[in-house]
C-alpha cells in the first residue's frame, strides 16, 4: 500500500518545478513547504504527546517525579560497598540523569536549579553530588544538604574527599544544613561533624539559616555534662573549648533531637524556629533559655522530658505562668508520649488570642487523656467570670472541628486498629485561620475500661471527653455557633451524637461529611423535652467525601429529606442547606411533588 503522505510530498515538490518556473520561484516555494510541513509535523507531534499522560504532565509534576527518582535510596545503600559504586543502582541507566535524554522538554527541566541546590549524601554518591555542586557553583545558588556519614566516611573517589571539598568550595553557599545519622554508627562521636563541618560553616561570614542536627552521639571527651543530660560545645581541632565564640547572625532555624547545645549558647538568643525533640531539659532551665529569645515565631516541643524531682509541678506552673512570651510567638506545639512528661509544659500553653496551640499525646490510658484534656480545655475556654486563674478576658470559643481516623494494622496477637483523632477549637470566625487550640491524641481499640468493656470513641472524643470528673472544671461551649465533623469512620449510636450535641446549645451552622451524614442525622432527630437536638441550628454543610467514588445510599437520601420535613414541621426549618451536586440531584429524584427545597425557611 502506498504511502499516503509520500506521494502528496511528491506531487507537492515535483510538479511545481515542471511549469517553468525559474530557480527563485522554485526557492521561495520550497521554503514555503517547508514552513507548512513544519507546522503540519508541529502539530502532529502534540497530538502524539496528547496520547502520553505522562509526557503532557505539567513541569512542576514532572520535576517532583525526577526529584523522587533521584532521592529514592536501593536496600544495598546501606552497605558500604554499595557506596564505592558509580551509583547506587546496579544499572547506570537507573540513574534519574537519564531522564533528561528522553526529549528537549525533559532536559529542560532537568536543569531546573532545585535538582542541584537540595541533595543528601543518603541517596546520592559523593562522585554525582560533586558533579551537581559544580554546576550550581556557576550559578551561585544557594545549597540545601544532608549530610549523614558517607559525606566523611571516606567513601569517595576524590582527592579530598566530599566534605572537604563542601567546605572548600561551597560552605558559603550553604543556608540550610541537616546532620543525620542514617544508620546509628554513632559517627557524631568521633566529632569529626562539630571540627569539620559545623563550625566551619558557623564562621562569621557564614549565610547558614536553617540547621538541624539528628541523633548527635556525645563522644565522651567533647562534650560536657549539664544537669539536663549532654550537650554539644563547641569545640576546636585540638578538643579544647572556643573561646568568644559567636555564632552567625543569619541562623533563624534550630532543630536538635536528643542532643541540645548547652542551653547558656548564644546560638538559641536570635532564632526565629526552635524544635526539640527527645530532649532532657530542667523545667527552670526551660524558663530562662524561652526568656532570652526575643525573636521566637514558632516553638516545638517533641517529647521533650520536662521532669523535674527537686520540685513539684505547682512550683514550676507558677515560674511557667510568669514566663512573659514574645509578641512574635506566633505558634507553640507539645507533643508526648505520656502525659506524666507533659504536666510541666502545659503551663506554657495559657490562653492566648495570637497563639496557636498544638497540644500531641500517644498515651492511651483513657483516664490520663481525659484529665489532661479537660483541665486544658477548661484553662482555655472557661465560663465567664468561672477561672480565678485567669490572667486576660479572651472572646469565646467560636468553631469547633472534629476529625477521627482509624489506622487498621495486622499484628502477631491480632488486629490492633488505632484511632488518631483531631480537635481543632477557634475563637475566631475565620474559618481559613489557624486555630487557637488542636488537641491531638491516638488510641488502641482493643483497650477496656475497668468492666471490661471496650471504650467507644465518644467517651475519649468529644462528647463525653469532661464526663464525671471534678465539679467546675469543665471547659464551657456554650458560644460555639460552628461544628465541623469530619472522616468518622466509626458508627455511633444516636445517643451518643445527641450527647456530643448537648456541648452545644447556640450551634447554628453543622458541617459533616457526606459519608458521615447517615450516622450523625438519626443523633440530630432525636427528640429532648418534646424538642429537638440543635433548635438553633440554621445551616447544614455536606462536604463531599474523601473516599474515592462515594455515593450515598437511597436510605441516606431519604433519611436527610425526612430530617428536613420533621425540622420543618416542628417549627424549626433550616435556612440553608449546602450539599455536593451528585446527592442534590439524587434529593431531587427522590423528592416528588415539589422541590426539597421548600422545606426551608423561606427567606423574607
Amino acid at each position: 500500500m502506498a504511502d499516503p503522505w509520500h506521494d502528496l510530498a511528491r506531487i507537492r515538490l515535483v510538479v511545481p518545478s515542471t511549469l517553468g518556473t525559474n530557480r527563485n520561484q522554485d526557492t521561495r516555494y520550497l521554503d514555503a513547504e517547508i514552513k507548512s510541513l513544519e507546522a503540519v509535523l508541529s502539530q502532529a507531534r502534540h497530538l502524539r504527546n496528547a496520547r502520553n499522560f505522562f509526557v503532557s504532565l505539567p513541569e512542576e509534576l514532572l520535576l517532583d517525579i525526577m526529584l523522587l527518582h533521584r532521592d529514592i535510596a536501593p536496600a544495598n545503600s546501606r552497605s558500604l560497598p554499595a557506596r564505592n559504586k558509580r551509583c547506587w543502582h546496579c544499572d547506570s541507566s537507573q540513574l534519574w540523569t537519564s531522564i533528561a535524554g528522553v526529549c528537549r522538554r525533559f532536559r529542560d527541566v532537568a536543569r531546573a536549579p532545585l535538582l542541584y541546590t537540595s541533595m543528601s549524601d543518603n541517596n546520592l554518591p559523593p562522585e554525582l553530588m560533586e558533579r551537581i555542586l559544580a554546576r550550581s557553583r556557576i550559578q551561585g545558588t544557594p545549597l540545601t544538604l544532608e549530610l549523614g556519614d558517607c559525606a566523611y566516611m571516606g567513601h569517595t573517589n576524590s582527592a579530598i574527599g566530599l566534605l572537604k571539598h563542601i567546605m572548600a568550595y561551597h560552605a558559603s553557599r550553604v543556608r540550610t544544613l541537616n546532620l543525620y545519622d542514617h544508620h546509628r554508627r554513632e559517627i557524631f562521636a568521633e566529632g569529626k561533624v562539630v571540627q569539620q563541618v559545623l563550625w566551619p560553616i558557623l564562621g562569621s561570614s557564614s549565610s547558614l539559616k536553617s540547621l538541624s542536627i539528628h541523633n548527635y552521639v556525645k563522644p565522651q571527651n567533647l562534650a560536657i555534662q549539664s544537669s539536663g543530660g549532654p550537650v554539644i560545645e563547641p569545640l576546636d581541632a585540638s578538643g579544647r573549648p572556643f573561646r568568644n565564640w559567636k555564632p552567625p547572625p543569619s541562623l533563624e532555624s534550630l532543630e536538635l533531637t536528643i542532643t541540645p547545645f548547652a542551653w547558656e549558647c548564644p546560638i538559641y538568643n536570635n532564632l526565629v524556629n526552635l524544635t526539640l525533640r527527645r530532649v532532657r531539659v530542667v523545667p527552670l532551665v526551660l524558663v530562662g533559655l524561652l526568656s532570652r529569645m526575643g525573636r521566637l515565631e514558632h516553638l516545638v516541643l517533641d517529647k521533650v522530658d520536662a521532669r523535674d524531682d527537686s520540685h513539684d509541678v505547682h512550683f514550676f506552673a507558677e515560674r511557667a505562668r510568669a514566663w512573659d512570651p514574645p509578641p512574635s510567638l506566633k505558634t507553640l506545639y507539645v507533643g508526648t508520649y505520656a502525659n506524666s512528661m507533659a504536666d510541666n509544659l502545659l503551663p506554657f500553653m495559657r490562653p492566648s488570642t495570637s497563639i496557636s496551640y498544638t497540644f500531641d499525646t500517644l498515651a492511651t490510658r483513657s483516664r490520663e487523656v481525659e484529665h489532661t484534656m479537660t483541665f486544658l480545655l477548661a484553662s482555655h475556654f472557661s465560663k465567664p467570670n468561672g477561672d480565678e486563674n485567669c490572667v486576660m478576658s479572651l472572646p469565646p470559643v467560636f468553631s469547633v472541628q472534629f476529625s477521627l481516623t482509624v489506622v487498621r494494622r495486622q499484628l502477631s496477637s491480632g488486629d490492633n486498629n488505632i484511632v488518631h483523632t483531631e480537635i481543632s477549637f477557634d475563637r475566631k470566625m475565620d474559618q481559613f485561620g489557624a486555630p487557637g487550640l488542636v488537641l491531638k491524641h491516638a488510641y488502641s481499640t482493643e483497650e477496656l475500661d475497668g468492666d471490661g468493656r471496650q471504650y467507644p470513641p465518644s467517651d475519649w472524643l468529644l462528647g463525653n471527653l469532661c464526663k464525671g470528673k471534678l465539679p467546675g472544671s469543665f471547659p464551657c461551649f456554650d458560644s460555639v455557633s460552628e461544628l465541623s465533623l469530619d472522616h468518622c469512620d466509626f458508627s455511633y449510636k444516636p445517643a451518643e451524637w445527641a450527647g456530643v450535641f448537648k456541648l452545644f446549645p447556640s450551634l447554628t451552622t453543622l458541617r459533616v461529611s457526606e459519608d458521615t451524614l447517615a450516622n450523625i442525622l438519626p443523633g440530630t432527630g432525636m427528640m429532648q423535652n418534646r424538642s429537638p437536638v440543635l433548635p438553633t441550628i440554621q445551616t447544614l454543610h455536606v462536604l463531599p467525601s474523601q473516599q474515592y467514588g462515594f455515593k450515598s445510599s437511597r436510605r441516606t437520601v431519604d433519611t436527610l429529606l425526612d430530617w428536613l420535613l420533621g425540622r420543618k414541621l416542628r417549627g424549626h426549618p433550616l435556612k440553608d442547606v449546602r450539599v455536593p451536586s451528585a446527592l442534590a440531584a439524587e434529593m431531587a429524584a427522590g423528592y416528588t411533588g415539589m422541590k426539597w427545597k421548600a422545606l426551608l425557611e423561606k427567606s423574607s
